[in-house]
């Protein structure tokens, strides 16, 4: 069997770190899930309420990706010796260790056993590199050269300070956030507010602690959504509650195994009901020719991450996802997922930034989906001399995605009656090239003032406290709750611009597959009542 061998890319400067304990792993792709232990009908065992009410209150059913993997399936594989690592449900795989070649071989052969491959092999991982310092830094902080105003310039160059100024600052929104590790965040509360850090997980096979073991990439980019110091530095989403995950095990030698741990991490954050995930790292072949993902392989469902990425969405989440800083020579995995945000970077004058990722995928959409500002981003981090700094030192998609990430926080606790893919599709059809998308930076910069004004104009003439009208994005229906339909039943589309594009006595059933992209509002009378809701065409 062939190996795959992958890396992932921390989209910023890359840093020397070590590996772990000697061992090999292997990913164990499953014919079938067996027979679940679980029911949809008792969601409650395997998902918060959290996470059910969030897909009921969007319209989402659960289905079969859902229900875990049959239990009896995990103790066949521990009586055989094997331990267990990782497991996905979305995706249906389990990653294993086993005591020696025969186990290993009995495992193959096993019925419900599709494959079997190594995704991780610590063999010559160099352990001198220390990854957990001895010291904790003091808690002060040094500014670099760059003024308040310029993180404030960092928010408002997608129209952010807009949403900010009227409340909106991520409250009531959950953030996950998918990165290497966060060391010493916690201690940064002369610039973040702890309270606002709910969960630290590792996901990984390590026993490092996420908070004291790393570089800190991740606690860079959270700084970027979190922060929020009067006079010194804000974030894009300060009010927003964050969930912190480790998904990396090193960062010198790249494993298969990261993409396993990230999409666990996914479906954890899924299970306790986040609303949005960001994520600044990717996950591409080494660099020589014969063992990249091919064009044809990035098509949003063949690269594992990609897949379990274009399935969130539906369960009700929003991830944003960083597009990479290969520029022409493409994106890396997950961001050719469907329904997500792949966050591209500009320049200052709002131009493609020549290191940031772009690509056409096989099927013919457009990566990164969106930008905002690549180089120069104001951040905050763990300095070895026992200090933190905040500075404008960072350049990458790494920084770009998490101010999408938390201005999307904050578009959506405007307007949390939207479904995830309706706030996606409402930043996209609101940036600046949404009329004509291009291949370097898609629908281009949002407009968070224009997005928020496009939903608040409409609302502004209606007032629903039971809305029957559902909008089914997966075969492009709309369809009413309910059974009291009368003879004066009806229903209208109108596009943004108040023009009525549809009219029609209610049928049950409307096919919307035929309307243009853009950005609707169905208006449903029924006995003398008038109920609305936004909706988006691709």
């Amino acid at each position: 069997m062939q190996t795959k061998i992958l890396f992932t890319v921390l989209f910023l400067f890359p840093y020397l770190l070590c590996g772990q304990s000697d061992t090999i792993l292997y990913r164990i792709v499953l014919n079938d899930k067996g027979n679940s232990q679980y029911s949809l009908d008792n969601p409650n065992q395997f998902l918060s309420q959290k996470s059910i009410d969030r897909r009921l209150k969007q319209g989402f059913a659960l289905d079969e990706t859902d229900l875990p993997i049959d239990t009896n399936y995990f103790s066949i594989l521990k009586s055989m010796g094997a331990e267990i690592y990782a497991h996905s449900k979305w995706v249906a795989t389990i990653v294993v260790s086993v005591p020696n070649e025969n186990v290993l071989n009995t495992v193959q052969e096993l019925p419900w056993v599709k494959e079997i491959y190594p995704v991780y092999d610590s063999k010559g991982i160099d352990h001198s590199i220390k990854l957990c310092p001895d010291t904790i830094p003091e808690q002060n902080f040094l500014v670099a050269p760059y003024s308040f105003s310029s993180s404030q310039w960092q928010v408002d160059f997608t129209n952010g300070l807009f949403l900010h100024s009227l409340g909106y600052k991520g409250e009531g929104i959950s953030i996950a956030v998918m990165d290497t590790d966060f060391i010493y965040i916690d201690l940064m509360d002369n610039v973040f507010n702890p309270d606002r850090i709910k969960e630290v997980k590792n996901f990984t096979h390590t026993d490092h602690d996420p908070l004291r073991c790393g570089i800190g990439h991740g606690t860079v980019v959270t700084s970027v959504m979190l922060a929020h110091k009067d006079g010194v530095f804000i974030g894009t989403s300060p009010e927003a509650d964050y969930y912190l995950f480790q998904t990396e095990i090193n960062y010198n030698y790249f494993n298969p195994i990261s993409e396993d741990y990230w999409v666990a991490a996914l479906e954890y954050a899924d299970s306790i009901g986040i609303d949005i995930a960001s994520t600044s790292l990717g996950f591409s072949r080494l660099d020589d020719t014969t063992d990249r993902y091919t064009a044809d392989q990035l098509d949003g469902w063949y690269v594992l991450a990609s897949r379990a990425a274009s399935m969130a969405a539906r369960k009700g989440m929003v991830l944003c996802i960083a597009a990479g800083n290969k520029g022409k020579y493409g994106t890396s995995a997950p961001a050719d997922a469907f329904d997500i945000l792949a966050v591209g970077g500009t320049n200052v004058d709002s131009t493609h930034n020549g290191a940031s990722s772009y690509q056409t995928l096989v099927d013919g959409r457009i990566k990164p989906d969106v930008a905002t500002s690549f180089s120069a981003v104001v951040c905050g981090y763990a300095q070895g001399m026992g200090q933190f700094v905040i500075g404008g030192f960072n350049i990458g998609t790494s920084f770009s995605c998490p101010i999408i990430a938390g201005l999307t926080a904050c578009l959506w606790g405007a307007f949390p009656e939207l479904t995830s893919l309706e706030i996606m599709d409402l930043i996209k059809s609101t940036a600046h090239l949404a009329n004509s998308p291009d291949t370097l930076l898609g629908y281009g910069i949002p407009n968070f003032m224009l997005a928020y004004n496009t939903v608040s104009s409409i609302k502004d003439n209606f007032s629903d406290e039971f809305n029957p009208i559902i909008i089914d994005y997966v075969h492009h229906l709309i369809s009413i709750l309910g059974d009291d339909i009368f003879d004066d039943s009806r229903l209208v589309i109108y596009d943004i611009l108040g023009q009525e594009i549809l009219a029609t006595q209610y049928q049950y059933a409307i096919d919307i597959s035929n309307l243009q992209r853009g950005v609707y509002i169905a208006i449903y009378t029924n006995n003398s009542k008038n109920y609305h809701k936004l909706f988006i065409r691709k």
